[in-house]
């Protein structure tokens, strides 16, 4: 908004003084804003909160998905440490294999 001279006309067409109107409210406040403006403001506003609040549904997914691989990726790491410790105890493949079964 551009700034005015105190004594200039008012911005929002009332025809008074700036410094008699419009001067010291907040910006936001644009009286020329219809409540069709306003209604249609709001609805914007409400569509990217839903668009967001979806967005955290898609990141709630995402950070279980990423958990759940990171367990299973601890629980094989977990396992081929057991296995190569048995390996070094002397334990045949067979028998590790049986204490390890494959999962699908």
């Amino acid at each position: 908004m551009p700034k005015f001279g105190r004594n200039s006309p008012c911005h929002c067409g009332s025809g008074k003084k700036f410094k008699k109107c419009c001067l010291g409210k907040p910006p936001e406040s644009d009286p020329k804003e219809t409540p069709e403006d306003r209604s249609e403001s709001l609805r914007r506003s409400a569509q990217a909160m839903r668009r967001l609040e979806a967005g955290n549904g898609l990141l709630a997914a995402f950070s279980a998905m990423n958990t759940q691989r990171d367990r299973r990726l601890q629980e094989y790491r977990h396992e081929e440490f057991l296995r190569s410790e048995f390996k070094r105890l002397g334990k045949s493949d067979e028998e590790i294999d049986r204490m390890f079964p494959k999962r699908r």
